[in-house]
């Protein structure tokens, strides 16, 4: 038999045992500690300092000092000394400084405080069912705040179901506000609680208000004394329905008549309401319908009507042709390069000839010899490179500065904003010109390095340029100029002269030119300057100067011609040409897209392609609709094997998948109206002793702006590719 009792841990009197009544008292001592068990505190870890006789507290986490260890257990402050209880589950204690009653789960010491109750159904004087799980009978409910605001939320799953607050009579619908089957805001009312009628709808999106029935202003028999802007009312004694608006009483209907009594900003309306009249110049561009971009108000349609938006198409069918005797259109070219528009509105070739992409020979000489190339066509022959330099003579210098991104000189910023390329080939390049001039000066844009030699008293040098003021305005200003300088050496040389007329001012464009003879005897060589001459006060406004080609003539020997700075890149895109990135080979196929339609001749180039399967690689080229897989006609040929082929440019007769190859094909456009191609190419294999030969031709459905390289039912696994084109 076991000296304890299973539950309490009661002691046992033992039989024959001496001294009964410890064993008895300490029972009894044990049970006062433990039945109706009540205790001070359960968030306490350390024994208070100053427990009284017979304290008794749940021990908390954390224990510590007299206390470790007895996390949970029960403490008794009895006679100096702590004694503990060891709890087990189901044990209950009321705990004091928390009015609360809490239990053992064998764990933790928990009370229903510590979590919110949660139970499936609740009736309060009521019974609830599983679609009323919580029902209410009672003369008034009361939600309060607890210390600031209050919400009543009614949530739904989604836009479709209803969330709404329902008014009955005898358990029957008779008002409804909420969003039900949708998310506006909506009140309806029944009569039987079957059919609703929506008396206000807020739509959830913008907020506008519908009322679907007919509204009804109840009257009243004076006007408000003093009602807010926006209040409409119907006084009954005068059967008139009045608003208040901006601080006055208005009558907006009265017996049967609305919107009556004189002028209602853009409109008057007469005093029976039934006409009314649009105000002089009451319409303005901002009360017009809206207009589609880039079209006009007019008619184009015959006889009188309302106006329409018309196209510029439409437009110059109406307007007149320029001739020599009205403003008008120019008329149509004709297309290329050699006809120009006369003053009479005629287009011809000028007497001479003409077209042609040639730049301008500013007409200082048709004999001056034309430097820096041997032929006489200098003119129209673009300087390759990227350069600065003045074209030269044998034997002479003529380095140049660039020209610079930005300058600023008295008050006034120039700004290289573009350059580019005109019709006829000639590069140039634009300054946008902004500031007020504080003090008479200029910005100069391009200086030439060593002026030219072989100059002396009484020379006469002729110079030109192509110069514009293109857009923007110039006020006061002195404008775009070229000026030539007299220097005492070649090299370190003394300024001793220069012109002293502009050779463009504001608003003068095109091609200018100007002499000047030297006078001062110490004269020994000459340079030119591009400048914007700048007069004190000159304001200028976002005015574009374009520069272009300058020319320099001594007697009759050309000294100099120069183009504008034009990168091999600029070139190179003004002559149609352009590549690819290169790419590395991957995948099943890669294309290679943005061919332009100006293309003739395309050169498809691979390096390393190899595969990972016995599929031959071809190339396959592409219109708009799309890369086309047929329709091929051509050969290929390894050594003595020959196959013809239909569905691309196939690379071999058979593959494998450690075949390296490298090599390129050649696409020439042999007939632009029925984008006939024609290719031929030849590769090597790097693994094996094997030379891939291969031509044919392919008609495509429209113009070539793709080309891909694919392994076909393979992938790449090596190789890198590129494409040009000219």
């Amino acid at each position: 038999m076991p000296d304890t009792t299973p539950i309490l841990q009661l002691p046992y009197i033992l039989p024959s045992q001496a001294q009964k009544h410890v064993t008895h008292n300490e029972a009894i001592r044990v049970l006062d500690v433990l039945v109706q068990l009540a205790v001070t505190a359960r968030n306490i870890s350390e024994p208070p300092a100053s427990p009284s006789q017979g304290d008794r507290y749940i021990v908390a986490a954390g224990a510590s000092g007299a206390w470790a260890g007895k996390v949970g257990q029960i403490a008794l402050y009895e006679n100096g000394a702590w004694q503990f209880f060891v709890a087990s589950e189901g044990w209950t204690a009321w705990v004091t400084s928390e009015q609360v009653l809490a239990s053992y789960n064998g764990a933790v010491w928990v009370s229903q405080a510590d979590a919110p109750l949660s139970v499936g159904q609740l009736g309060i004087s009521a019974t609830a069912d599983a679609n009323n799980r919580l029902s209410l009978s009672s003369p008034a409910t009361l939600l309060n705040h607890a210390g600031a605001g209050h919400q009543v939320k009614v949530n739904k799953a989604a836009a479709g179901d209803t969330a709404s607050l329902l008014f009955q009579t005898g358990f029957s619908g008779r008002a409804e506000m909420g969003t039900a089957g949708n998310d506006d805001f909506a009140i309806k009312v029944s009569a039987d609680g079957a059919s609703f009628v929506t008396g206000l709808s807020i739509a959830a999106t913008s907020g506008a208000v519908t009322l679907p029935a007919a509204l009804r202003l109840g009257g009243q028999a004076s006007d408000p004394a003093a009602p807010p802007n926006g209040t409409i009312w119907l006084n009954s004694t005068t059967g008139e329905v009045k608003m208040h608006s901006a601080g006055a009483t208005v009558v907006i209907a009265s017996g049967g008549v609305g919107l009556i009594d004189g002028d209602k900003g853009d409109v008057t309306v007469s005093a029976s309401g039934t006409v009314w009249t649009v105000d002089a110049a009451a319409i303005t561009n901002a009360k017009l319908a809206n207009m589609p971009s880039a079209t006009f108000k007019g008619r184009v349609a015959a006889g009188s009507g309302p106006a329409t938006d018309i196209t510029p198409a439409e437009a110059t069918s109406i307007l007149p042709a320029f001739t020599a005797t009205e403003k008008g259109l120019a008329p149509a070219s004709g297309g290329g390069t050699v006809n120009f528009l006369r003053a009479d509105g005629i287009w011809t070739a000028p007497a001479g000839g003409g077209g042609g992409a040639t730049l301008p020979d500013l007409g200082i000489s048709a004999t001056a010899t034309q430097l820096n190339t041997a032929a006489s066509a200098f003119p129209n022959a673009l300087l390759l490179g990227e350069t600065t330099n003045l074209a030269k003579g044998a034997g002479e210098v003529a380095s140049a500065s660039a020209w610079p991104e930005s300058v600023v000189a008295s008050g006034v910023t120039a700004t290289k904003t573009a350059t580019g390329f005109a019709a006829d080939g000639t590069p140039w390049v634009e300054y946008t010109v902004n500031g007020t001039a504080t003090t008479t000066g200029a910005i100069t844009l391009f200086t030439q390095g060593t002026p030219f030699a072989s100059a002396a008293t009484g020379q006469t040098f002729t110079f030109g340029a192509v110069m514009s003021l293109s857009s923007g305005s110039a006020i006061g200003a002195v404008g775009a100029r070229l000026d030539l300088q007299g220097y005492s050496a070649l090299t370190g040389g003394t300024f001793l002269e220069t012109t002293t007329t502009p050779l463009v001012n504001s608003g003068q464009s095109g091609v200018t030119q100007a002499s000047y003879t030297l006078v001062n005897a110490g004269t020994v060589g000459v340079r030119l300057l591009a400048l914007l001459r700048l007069a004190i006060g000159a304001v200028f406004t976002n005015a574009v100067y374009r520069f272009s080609a300058i020319q320099l003539d001594r007697g009759t020997s050309r000294l100099a011609y120069r183009y504008l700075p034009a990168t091999s890149t600029q070139v190179r895109a003004a002559l149609g040409q352009g590549q690819s990135s290169l790419v590395i080979l991957a995948g099943s196929s890669v294309d290679f897209t943005g061919i332009p339609s100006t293309a003739r001749r395309v050169t498809v180039l691979f390096s390393g392609l190899s595969t990972n399967g016995t599929t031959v690689p071809l190339i396959q080229l592409g219109a708009a609709g799309g890369i086309e897989a047929s329709g091929y006609a051509g050969s290929v040929g390894v050594a003595t094997i020959l196959a013809n082929t239909s569905s691309g440019v196939h690379l071999s007769t058979t593959w494998a998948a450690s075949a390296v190859l490298q090599g390129s094909i050649v696409l020439n456009l042999m007939d632009l109206a029925t984008n006939l191609w024609v290719f031929s190419g030849i590769a090597g294999r790097s693994d094996a002793a094997y030379l891939h030969s291969v031509c044919g031709s392919k008609a495509l459905s429209g113009v070539l702006n793709q080309i891909r390289i694919t392994a076909g039912a393979n992938s790449f696994d090596a190789g890198t590719a590129a494409i040009t084109w000219e």
